[in-house]
């Protein structure tokens, strides 16, 4: 049960990291997604009868799922867009860089 609920949250991580126009809509889509294909892929024995793919693909597929899907949502234009960092944010951001280093 571990891994269904990782993947999603290293997934939004990912995704707000490394998706410069990743939107709120888009991530709540690919995390929906991302965690029903975890979901799938943990239970497919329960849910199908066979065993077609092992529980050590539920982290990298379900990864792959949300971060696609969520990037390519996040290009529908609902929603606004994100905010523009000012000058009081860059500076509440250094000092936190700097107080964790």
């Amino acid at each position: 049960m571990i891994n269904v609920l990782t993947a999603p949250l290293a997934g939004l991580f990912l995704l707000a990291m490394f998706v410069p126009w990743a939107r709120t809509f888009g991530a709540l889509v690919g995390a929906a997604c991302g965690l029903a294909t975890a979901i799938v892929i943990s239970y497919c024995k329960e849910i199908t009868g066979t065993q077609w793919l092992s529980f050590i693909w539920v982290i990298p597929l379900s990864l792959l799922v949300e971060v696609g899907i969520g990037a390519i949502a996040s290009l529908i234009p609902i929603g606004r867009p994100g905010a523009r960092l000012d000058h009081v944010t860059l500076k509440a951001l250094a000092f936190i860089v700097i107080v964790l280093c």
